[in-house]
């Protein structure tokens, strides 16, 4: 697939609370934890320092509630209305969703580390493969293209683990699996431009955990 010209901000919602850490969280709704709204108020300087004097042309949410509370704080400093779409939300996990990796392992011995390897090939039971967020993350990011010509600056997306991973991949002209090695940590953010990274995973010091 070519490069996309576009100019996006992406950034991986903040933390959630520590029960569901360690867990395939995909429409499981919970609220951030209170380190995760201080990851949410850290992401506005460093958007500041990237955009300069640039106003942002939009910013599109995940309507899930983890990532609605992530870009409040970027709503508020650039008084910008979020526009969601269910599109940007996380995949769906099926019978997994809310579930630890300890969980499942007991419930389908290997099934984690099949789904890590492969996520396209091995989709939790009845839920969506890489392939089936990349389609409808590919859809939404055509119909973003137009709407930058329009607007001028970048556009920052406020999502999920999945959907970061897709949304690079789409502008960077990479397989899925290159993304996903390189996914934002919770709480994390960077920039794609013209189909190359300028800033990526920041700040440093965001956890790990998916």
């Amino acid at each position: 697939m070519p490069r996309n010209n576009l100019d996006v901000i992406l950034i991986r919602h903040g933390e959630v609370d520590e029960s569901y850490h360690r867990c395939f969280l995909g429409r499981t709704n919970p609220h951030l934890s209170e380190h995760g709204r201080q990851q949410a108020q850290a992401v506005v300087p460093l958007v500041r320092e990237m955009l300069a004097a640039t106003k942002p042309a939009a910013l599109w949410v995940s309507p899930l509630q983890r990532a609605l509370e992530s870009a409040e704080p970027i709503a508020g400093a650039y008084e910008l209305s979020p526009q969601y779409d269910e599109r940007l939300q996380e995949i769906n996990f099926g019978d997994w969703d809310g579930l630890t990796f300890d969980q499942i392992e007991e419930l389908a011995p290997g099934a984690v580390m099949r789904w890590y390897d492969d996520p396209i090939a091995h989709p939790a039971p009845s839920g969506e493969s890489l392939a089936d967020v990349d389609e409808r993350v590919a859809n939404w990011l055509a119909e973003r293209e137009e709407e930058q010509v329009q607007g001028g600056g970048p556009l920052i997306v406020v999502a999920h683990f999945g959907v970061c991973c897709v949304l690079a991949a789409r502008l960077m002209a990479i397989p899925v699996a290159a993304a996903e090695r390189m996914c934002l940590s919770r709480g994390q953010c960077g920039r794609i431009t013209n189909g190359a990274l300028r800033v990526w995973g920041l700040p440093l010091a965001a956890h790990t955990n998916r």
